[in-house]
């Protein structure tokens, strides 16, 4: 049997899937604070305090969606029909999130952010992210169109973050941040998820192997959790994705310190952030190409060692107090990302597959969500870390808010931290990249799951 094809259109729609549960997720975190202490008043503690709860409720979520999609047998397949509920879902909660009636108590206006960011992020952020994430192993078993299926994902998702950051300034602050003003703008971006959206689900389709569906989908939660710490690519994996995202919490955290303690320009970081993301966008076709040339396994090591260089060179302007030589660094770092960004999802389905094979359990559901759970995992933890250096460092919050400048203790520690940290748990990162290669593998594996016969 061939490997399924996908062609253009379906890496757009792919794209397009990740825009879905991408969007939200940007206006909430750059604005939902903004638009209930402002518009709907409601104390800023009570905002943070809701969203800091739901965010544990959202990781569990996460593994509670793989199972669903797991046990699911409909005539569009497994996570297809996911990306419609999910599609219909965040467009009405997204205008009712930003939408608090007029004339509600203090209780009433909590309650009604509480219920309303439940159901956008725990349960259908959740069911289109998973659902995304998830069909691409039903779309191709073919290693080189993962590829590209994975870098349109990430195409999507830094799109969709633009939109949301850059679009939503340009159209608040021409309507005024208002009631009106929000709503307008909502319905514009609900629109753009019903319609992307509804694009996906109409072109993809899960074409790889339906007979597959039927292989032990009924497994126990403790027999899937068994195979996978049974399985060292996955774990290996797994720790990848979470370091990642642990050092993303950290340096994310730590971005307006240093750039007001050392640059001496907290708004600098807006700059930083850009000049990582489109050096990443622009090298993602490029990644694709060197992917198809070397495979998963070089591109993703070699970019990792060139993206260590960039860190090196990054550690280098933070101690010689040198913008371009930072900013150097960093573009470096936003170019060789790309192979990450265009590879790793597809290891990760390599990976799904070559556990269905070896270990007979259909559950790639339950293993992709579980690596999102790691992942957010990572984050919380940075964030974690980022409170305990600022401690370590003895940050003076009332000397910042006052204009003064921090020790220079302080200004030592936040230096090293996102100098020499970054650094020394990339090290560890590529390790785990490298010790994840699944790809000697998928030759059996293929065969093996198109009912050839094979070694287990």
């Amino acid at each position: 049997m061939t490997a399924t094809k996908t062609n253009a259109w379906d890496y757009i729609a792919y794209a397009c899937s990740a825009v879905v549960y991408i969007l939200p997720q940007y206006l909430l975190s750059s604005y939902l604070s903004a638009y209930y202490t402002d518009v709907a008043l409601v104390a800023a503690g009570a905002v943070g305090s809701i969203v800091l709860i739901m965010r544990i409720t959202d990781g569990i979520s996460d593994l509670i969606m793989g199972r669903i999609i797991d046990r699911t047998h409909s005539r569009w397949g497994k996570a297809r029909p996911w990306l419609l509920v999910g599609t219909v879902g965040l467009a009405v909660t997204l205008l009712s999130i930003f939408h608090v009636p007029a004339g509600l108590p203090a209780a009433a206006r909590i309650a009604w952010l509480a219920v309303t960011y439940f159901f956008i992020m725990t349960v259908f952020g959740t069911v289109s992210g998973v659902a995304s994430n998830t069909i691409m192993i039903y779309l191709t078993d073919d290693s080189g169109q993962r590829n590209k299926l994975g870098a349109s994902n990430m195409a999507g998702v830094y799109i969709g973050g633009v939109i949301a950051t850059a679009v939503t300034s340009v159209l608040l602050s021409r309507w005024g941040y208002k009631q009106d003003a929000y709503d307008r703008t909502m319905w514009i971006y609900a629109a753009v998820v019903v319609l992307f959206g509804v694009f996906s689900f109409l072109r993809l389709r899960e074409r790889v192997h339906p007979e597959r569906a039927d292989r032990k989908s009924g497994a126990s939660l403790g027999e899937i959790v068994r195979s996978m710490f049974q399985n060292r690519y996955y774990v290996h994996a797994v720790l990848a994705g979470l370091l990642i995202n642990l050092i993303n919490g950290i340096t994310t955290g730590m971005g307006v310190y240093f750039c007001r303690d050392i640059f001496g320009d907290a708004g600098l970081y807006t700059y930083v952030t850009v000049a990582l993301l489109f050096p990443t966008l622009l090298g993602l076709p490029f990644a694709v190409m060197l992917a198809r040339k070397l495979g998963h396994h070089k591109t993703l090591t070699y970019g990792r060692i060139v993206y260590m260089i960039g860190l090196v060179i990054q550690a280098a302007g933070l101690f010689a107090v040198s913008l371009p030589l930072y900013f150097a660094g960093i573009i470096l770092c936003g170019l060789s990302g790309a192979t990450f960004a265009a590879c790793f999802t597809a290891r990760l389905a390599n990976i799904c597959d070559y556990a269905e094979w070896r270990f007979g359990l259909n559950a790639s559901g339950t293993l992709m969500s579980a690596t999102s759970f790691c992942n957010k995992i990572g984050l919380g933890l940075g964030a974690a870390v980022t409170g305990l250096l600022l401690e370590l460092a003895h940050y003076d919050g009332a000397a910042a808010a006052a204009g003064i400048a921090q020790s220079a203790y302080t200004v030592g520690v936040e230096r090293a931290s996102v100098a020499l940290l970054p650094l020394a748990l990339n090290v560890i990162v590529t390790i785990c990249l490298y010790c994840c290669n699944v790809d000697p593998e998928m030759d059996n594996v293929r065969a093996g799951l198109r009912g050839e016969e094979h070694e287990a």
